[in-house]
């Protein structure tokens, strides 16, 4: 819901993305996060983007390039959550 715009938390509009980067390092505004995946023997890096509500301080992290999602069912270390 972040990505839209909309905390779900507190329902404001004031929503700030700080954009996934190459490289290493922060930029102005970001948070420099990664998801590390390792599928035999081939490691890949997933950039992550970083979503703030600046009314309540809520955060919101999702996987920069959605075509990447694919790769956690094939990852080492990651397992698949079953709804209750």
């Amino acid at each position: 819901m972040m990505h839209q715009g909309v905390c779900p938390n507190c329902q404001a509009a004031e929503v700030y993305r700080g954009q996934a980067t190459e490289g290493e390092g922060l930029s102005a505004g970001s948070f420099n996060a990664v998801v590390e995946v390792l599928a035999g023997r081939h490691p890949r890096t997933l950039r992550v983007d970083t979503y703030v509500c600046a009314r309540c301080g809520h955060i919101e992290l999702r996987i920069a390039d959605p075509h990447d999602l694919d790769q956690l069912a094939h990852a080492d270390g990651w397992e698949h959550i079953q709804p209750l």
